[in-house]
């Protein structure tokens, strides 16, 4: 405990006295003690003293006569009384050292003082027996005092890395979100603490690196002290001998807790969390834990474990667990708690569930799936920290190249490379990047073939590659012989870098990637080229690439297109408004994201085998998404007809594919060839005909749900909000059904909240649809803005003109539900 002495200098030698008395106390650990003869010289006395007194877990009052006539000593004692009312686990002890009014003082008559029954120390006969009577009642409290963490201990473990604008002193409960956790042998998932211990009270979790392990280990213990729980947080990298392992706990007892170690030990339902456990801790550390704790959860990292762990016998009886990445849900509530920093009032209410959107999409379109940019807390405060601290005009890059080199900066600093080596480090990655690439794995033998090219080429300290190449590097690792790259997107950003840097040398082979955009690799591979060159040629290879289908015209949606789905419309839903509020719209919505998601991670990756029509409708995807990053990366910089440019060829190929499937002709061959497949099966011709009708409905309602999802992909793909006058141009200008919709799902998935305008440009657009009798685009947007009104706060009058275009009951915005206190 930390001990802080308040007394007079005139009663310096009764409070030395008390000091050599508490010698022992302070000699087994009990006690760490503080005075102001500490202070040093040159240090602001009162600051120092308040603190200490604003740190201590105990405060002697050394009361006499000079004390309570000393203004600096009652202010002391105000300020340890103001501490003890705000802080019930803070002891405040009146020594009474000399007689004195001590009795009339306010606060303090309620306080047992001591030496016993308040008797002064220099009333007594013998000195010494009046100290060691104090010593007695000081050894009560300290051995007898519930345990709990020092303060600053408790303070290392809420601190964070990240830094806000809008608020200083960020704390771990301000961002924190329980993680994505998953049993790794079957469905379960754990939604909380409590449910961790579910199954088994043994565990070992395991994750990725910066997945946020630690972090999970410091809210787990914090969580469990302030139940009272005893609870106690080991590094693995403490766990090196096979013996001694009691005293091991002590230590670390003593370096995080106030309170007696035996009464601590004496608990029942002791927890045991270690940390950073790896192939250098020592296995008989668990063999003793099962026998000294109750709970036990091991954390360690997916390699170690994969190496080291998987088959070993001492966990056997361990439920297996997995940090996986946090799902769209988790996401929105950290984005949240990110923007909802600041305190003022002001702040709050300008959050609007579309300023959220933005944000989301800013972070999906750079995570993109799970595969550039893990979906780990770090990594989505890395950006959203990025993109508040926005600063990229002296570099050669754009501000998604921005955000991703900051993450790389961070982990070139975290592995030891300084400032001034970052440019070399960098420069010799993107080198190394293309190795990979070019020899697709890179041996060790192809590696040292590299090193002694590169440093023909250029300069690089040896302790900078060593620091890269190390085997406990967070860049660079060895695996099944090769070397690779730890994250896909240092790996692509490097090589971007590459081949931005070496256009004209390897612009062939640019090209090449561009014609087979459609392969996995190479559509990423093409958008971080993009990040990083300032070369328009590049630009114009991807428009170029984009005409996977120039001989068919876009689609226009107009009623002549159309009239084949008109007739499905009647068994499709008018109306999907729902009765729950917005927020729980909104989970059920990103949790269908996250299925989605883990459907898409199932798929095998398109290497390029299948036939050329389907690597054709592939490659107009990835080119939409590739020249949607361009648009995302370049609009600050791009002259506005180059962007008319690619929002067009982004629109026309997403609307040359809607044509494809919404083609009569494609439509009647591709029902045609079932029914004509139904000849043959031995059924009554009246099923029959009814199982035709069925395909039928079947196959036209998929083309109709295409229709809304390929829209959805080109507005993806142009969802920028500061491009709002270049999309709104060439919507008019075009004036199709087509362009219609897309310019009102612009302004619905762009806008922080509708405005009168938006309203009247959505109401006037429905109308005409309704006017030219154009029913499956009238349907379409009455379902998106029944979406958008299910899954956004809407001010209520805009919120009835909708209703009333759409021909709806007017529906007021659903209630939050009441919290449960």
């Amino acid at each position: 405990m930390n001990l802080v002495y308040s007394y007079s200098h005139k009663d310096d030698h009764l409070r030395e006295g008390i000091e050599k008395h508490l010698a022992l106390l302070k000699a087994e650990g009990l006690i760490d003690e503080w005075y102001d003869r500490k202070i040093l010289p040159g240090q602001a006395i009162h600051d120092e003293v308040d603190s200490n007194l604003e740190t201590a877990d105990l405060i002697l009052l050394v009361l006499s006569p000079d004390f309570l006539a000393s203004p600096e000593c009652m202010r002391e004692l105000r300020i340890a009384l103001d501490l003890k009312a705000k802080n019930d686990a803070l002891v405040v002890v009146p020594v009474i050292a000399r007689p004195c009014a001590w009795k009339d003082l306010e606060g303090i008559s309620g306080l047992l003082a001591i030496p016993t029954d308040g008797k002064p120390i220099t009333k007594w006969e013998n000195e010494d027996d009046a100290l060691h009577d104090i010593y007695e009642n000081i050894r009560k409290i300290v051995t007898h005092i519930p345990f709990r963490l020092k303060t600053e201990f408790r303070d290392d473990l809420t601190q964070v890395e990240f830094i806000s604008q809008h608020k200083e002193n960020i704390r771990l409960d301000d961002l924190f979100v329980f993680p994505n956790v998953k049993a790794e042998f079957s469905d379960r998932g754990v939604n909380g603490f409590e449910d961790l211990w579910k199954k088994n009270k043994r565990l070992v979790l395991k994750g990725d690196d910066r997945s946020g392990k630690t972090v999970f280990c410091r809210k787990l213990l914090l969580s469990e002290i302030d139940k009272g729980i005893p609870a106690i947080l080991i590094s693995g990298n403490d766990i090196r001998s096979p013996i001694n392992h009691e005293r091991l706990i002590k230590e670390v007892f003593k370096e995080q807790f106030n309170g007696s170690f035996s009464h601590w030990k004496g608990k029942p339902a002791k927890l045991l969390i270690i940390d950073d456990f790896s192939h250098n801790s020592h296995l008989n550390f668990v063999d003793f834990a099962k026998d000294y704790f109750e709970r036990i959860l091991i954390v360690t990292s997916e390699d170690d474990f994969l190496v080291y762990f998987k088959d070993e016998g001492r966990l056997a009886g361990f439920e297996l667990l997995s940090l996986r990445s946090l799902g769209h849900v988790n996401q929105e509530i950290l984005i949240k708690k990110w923007i909802g920093l600041s305190n003022t009032k002001d702040q709050e209410l300008s959050i609007t569930h579309g300023k959220i959107d933005q944000i989301e999409d800013q972070l999906n379109s750079i995570i993109l799936h799970n595969r550039i940019v893990p979906r780990y807390p770090f990594y989505i405060l890395s950006i959203l920290q990025t993109f508040e601290a926005f600063m990229p005009q002296s570099l050669q890059i754009t501000a998604y190249g921005h955000c991703y080199q900051a993450l790389i900066t961070a982990q070139l600093i975290n592995i030891g490379v300084s400032k001034e080596d970052i440019d070399s480090a960098l420069n010799f990655l993107s080198h190394f990047a293309f190795e990979v690439f070019d020899q697709s794995k890179c041996s060790q033998d192809q590696y040292e073939q590299f090193l002694k090219r590169y440093q023909q080429d250029f300069i690089v300290k040896d302790s900078v590659v060593n620091r890269l190449m190390r085997k406990d590097s967070s860049i660079i690792r060895m695996r099944s012989g090769g070397y690779e790259f730890n994250h896909p997107f240092i790996y692509y950003f490097l090589l971007g870098h590459y081949f931005a840097r070496n256009y004209e040398v390897k612009k062939g082979l640019i090209e090449e990637l561009a014609r087979k955009s459609y392969v996995h690799d190479n559509a990423y591979i093409l958008i971080f080229t993009i990040h990083h060159t300032q070369n328009d040629e590049l630009i114009n290879t991807m428009i170029h690439s984009a005409y996977a289908f120039d001989s068919i015209s876009p689609a226009t949606l107009s009623t002549d297109e159309t009239r084949l789905l008109e007739g499905i419309l009647e068994e499709l839903p008018e109306r999907i408004l729902s009765n729950r509020p917005v927020e729980e719209e909104r989970r059920i919505e990103r949790e269908q994201r996250d299925e989605n998601e883990a459907e898409l991670e199932e798929l095998p990756p398109n290497d390029g085998s299948e036939e050329d029509a389907l690597n054709d409708f592939y490659r107009a995807l990835k080119n939409m998404e590739i020249l949607g990053q361009i648009l995302r990366n370049k609009y600050g910089s791009l002259p506005r007809e180059k962007l008319k440019e690619v929002v067009s060829f982004v629109a026309d190929a997403g609307l040359r594919l809607i044509n494809i499937v919404t083609d009569r002709d494609t439509i009647l061959s591709f029902e045609g060839y079932f029914i004509e497949e139904l000849k043959s099966v031995n059924i009554p011709e009246d099923d029959k005909q009814k199982i035709q009708n069925f395909l039928r409905r079947q196959i036209r309602t998929l083309v109709f749900v295409s229709i809304g999802s390929l829209l959805r992909k080109i507005l993806i793909s142009i969802r920028k909000p500061e491009l709002q006058k270049v999309v709104d141009a060439m919507c008019r200008e075009n004036g199709t059904p087509a362009y219609d919709l897309l310019r009102i799902l612009f302004i619905l998935e762009t806008s922080e909240s509708l405005s009168t305008q938006s309203v009247k440009q959505i109401t006037d657009t429905f109308s005409k649809f309704e006017g030219n009798r154009n029913t499956v685009p009238k349907r379409l947007l009455s379902l998106w803005l029944q979406h958008y009104a299910n899954t956004h706060e809407i001010n209520y009058r805009l919120r009835e003109k909708l209703f009333v275009a759409l021909g709806l009951s007017y529906q007021p915005n659903p209630l939050k539900k009441p919290r449960l206190s």
